[in-house]
């Protein structure tokens, strides 16, 4: 009897909510998480699709006293008494800044393929696996320097520093000597281009060109060295990014008239 009490009590409360209290969804998804860790107002996180994230949350007015202004949910509130007031409750965002890593169309995924000695297959691969990347959101979390970053920014410099990566040196410039015999072959160059003597002009051309060629090779190295490194990083820390994006941002705004329990 005891048992049959018991449950007819629960049966009791939960028929005395209020029809969206019993079957709405929460407000935040269970994947939910706070922007900046010690500041959970600032914001929160969801992989969630925008509009599933918004949808969660026109069921927490009717549907007659809300509407959106772009991104944020407006509500038509009462406090105290009306009047009631149109007070934006939420914005809801779905375009982030994502990472460094993701930017390029698939041109510079080609590009960068070709440069580095890898297949268009690859390129598409990698292309396609940046995509996903593109408009994601990153928690701020400790840079590990007693100040705070973008958790994306935060996990490619770890990749930098687990391959290896530095900034490219400059390529060395010029000796003394060679500068010198530079200058001398533009003052032989203008005096041909004087005398109309187009041979010489091109003869001399020829020695500028074979010149500068160590300085020309040097810089080409310097440059597929880094699109190398370029390429490792993007393969390399994927995997970590993808994991740490989020799709939509969440933003509490002023309106009391949403009712919404919000994570403490």
């Amino acid at each position: 009897m005891l048992l049959r009490f018991y449950v007819f009590c629960f049966l009791f409360v939960v028929a005395s909510l209020p029809a969206h209290a019993q079957s709405d969804p929460a407000c935040l998804s269970q994947d939910s998480v706070p922007e900046m860790a010690d500041n959970p107002s600032h914001g929160w996180l969801s992989r969630e699709a925008p509009e599933a994230v918004k949808a969660r949350f026109e069921k927490r007015a009717d549907k007659d006293k809300r509407h959106w202004d772009g991104d944020t949910l407006v509500i038509s509130c009462e406090v105290g008494g009306p009047p009631a007031y149109d007070m934006p409750a939420v914005r809801i965002e779905g375009m982030g800044a994502g990472v460094s890593a993701a930017a390029g169309d698939k041109a510079y995924y080609s590009d960068l393929a070709r440069r580095s000695g890898h297949s268009q297959q690859e390129a598409d691969v990698l292309y396609n696996k940046d995509a996903q990347l593109h408009g994601t959101y990153f928690r701020t979390v400790s840079n590990g320097r007693g100040g705070q970053a973008n958790e994306g920014d935060v996990i490619l410099k770890r990749h930098e520093k687990q391959l290896g990566i530095e900034p490219p040196a400059a390529p060395a410039g010029p000796s003394e000597d060679s500068r010198q015999r530079g200058a001398e072959l533009k003052k032989k160059m203008e005096a041909a281009k004087k005398r109309g003597d187009m041979n010489e002009m091109m003869r001399l051309a020829g020695e500028a060109q074979r010149l500068s060629a160590p300085a020309a090779a040097g810089a080409a190295a310097v440059m597929k060295k880094t699109d190398q490194q370029t390429w490792s990083l993007l393969e390399s820390s994927f995997p970590e990014l993808i994991q740490a994006a989020y799709r939509t941002r969440i933003t509490r705004l002023t309106c009391p008239c949403l009712q919404c329990e919000w994570p403490k």
